[in-house]
């Protein structure tokens, strides 16, 4: 292994991406989450390079040009890897570590390895490991690997399991945790049918958006909370406790991981049946991110994904003690309904949001019965 530097730790350089027309708020959030991922997965960023793209997505500077900036960047700055703001497909991964001859680990690839290295529960170690070994199964060339993974710095960590990454070994790893798996899926399954006649509600939102610290004043539970991203790592169900509003249950989730691809993300099934269950989503968002209303479009992108566009849902505009610009805001959510702006770090009374769920939850039984159906898929 190469020399880290200071402690230890890797040094990276980061690919930042954005829209031509991000402001620089935008722009200097988007780096401020990548460098707190690196950190999460043991690396410092040490450089970085921003890569703007046109509305389509395609980046503005391409072909050798950029290849030679970033190669450059590598050498000057002495990187060890390189992390990218977004996700990339298996073909462009590998074509870019052949180009930079470094290890290229994008945005999902970085938020697993981070939640491998600070998991504590077996639950999320069978969950992150198999959403691991399935996104290198599509990474893996056909002759051999282009770097060894063995644990060796950021994007080659799995929960407990050190393995030289070849087609037939990470195949016979997949094949062992795929039956923890199937336990684990079937396990949640039976507790999701096993209803509570309570209605039940899931908080669901990007990481930093105040989920936990939500779900700490709607159920009086002293949760840990944490700004640290991800720091969620296993769900967690209790009762809540509003006086003058009738019980239900709410459920906190592991945070939104924005970019996994359809496969990894079914490596979750078990965590996504939370979701899938209950009869209410609250979608949590942090106001006062200047890409909340990115944010709003990649979570409802998601939830076609799944099956679950059409369940009931309040949004949460929360942390608007953050919110610079209300207006703007208020022009976002004008055509959200139903939606509550709120502080939960600041605000004492949550009574209109128990309100808003219970009944939101009302009208999807209403409609449900309308349809002529029993019960909640």
């Amino acid at each position: 292994m190469t020399d880290t530097g200071v402690q230890g730790r890797e040094r990276v350089l980061a690919v930042v991406i954005c829209p031509v027309h991000a402001t620089r708020a935008q722009l200097e959030e988007r780096l401020a989450e990548i460098e707190q991922l690196a950190q999460l997965a043991g690396a410092d960023v040490v450089s970085v390079y921003s890569l703007r793209t046109d509305p389509q997505g395609v980046p503005l500077v391409r072909g050798t040009g950029a290849r030679a900036a970033l190669r450059e960047r590598i050498g000057q700055e002495r990187c060890h890897a390189v992390v990218w703001s977004q996700s990339l497909s298996p073909r462009e991964a590998l074509r870019w570590e052949s180009v930079l001859k470094r290890r290229v680990v994008d945005l999902p690839e970085l938020i697993l390895d981070g939640l491998a290295r600070h998991s504590a529960s077996a639950e999320t170690h069978i969950l992150v490991e198999m959403a691991q070994l399935l996104l290198l199964r599509g990474r893996l060339p056909r002759k051999g690997p282009l770097f060894s993974r063995m644990g060796e710095g950021v994007g080659t960590q799995a929960p407990g399991h050190h393995l030289e990454v070849t087609r037939a070994g990470l195949q016979t790893r997949l094949h062992q945790i795929r039956r923890e798996w199937k336990k684990l899926d079937e396990t949640r399954a039976l507790q999701c049918q096993s209803r509570s006649s309570l209605p039940r509600a899931v908080l669901l939102g990007f990481p930093n958006s105040g989920k936990t610290q939500l779900f700490r004043r709607l159920t009086g539970e002293d949760v840990p909370c944490s700004h640290s991203p991800y720091s969620t790592l296993h769900t967690l169900t209790r009762r809540v406790a509003i006086p003058a509003i009738d019980p239900f249950l709410v459920t906190d989730t592991l945070s939104f991981i924005p970019g996994l691809f359809a496969e990894g993300l079914s490596a979750f099934r078990p965590t996504l049946r939370w979701i899938q269950s209950a009869e209410v989503l609250v979608l949590v968002l942090d106001a006062g991110s200047a890409w909340v209303e990115e944010h709003l479009t990649e979570m409802n992108e998601f939830l076609k994904q799944i099956g679950c566009a059409e369940k009931a849902r309040v949004t949460v505009f929360n942390q608007m003690d953050r919110v610079e610009h209300p207006g703007n805001l208020r022009e976002l959510a004008r055509d959200i309904q139903p939606h509550v702006c709120i502080s939960a770090r600041l605000d004492r009374e949550f009574a209109g949001l128990g309100a808003m769920i219970h009944q939101s939850y009302r009208e999807a039984m209403q409609s449900l019965a309308a349809g002529g159906e029993e019960e909640w898929p």
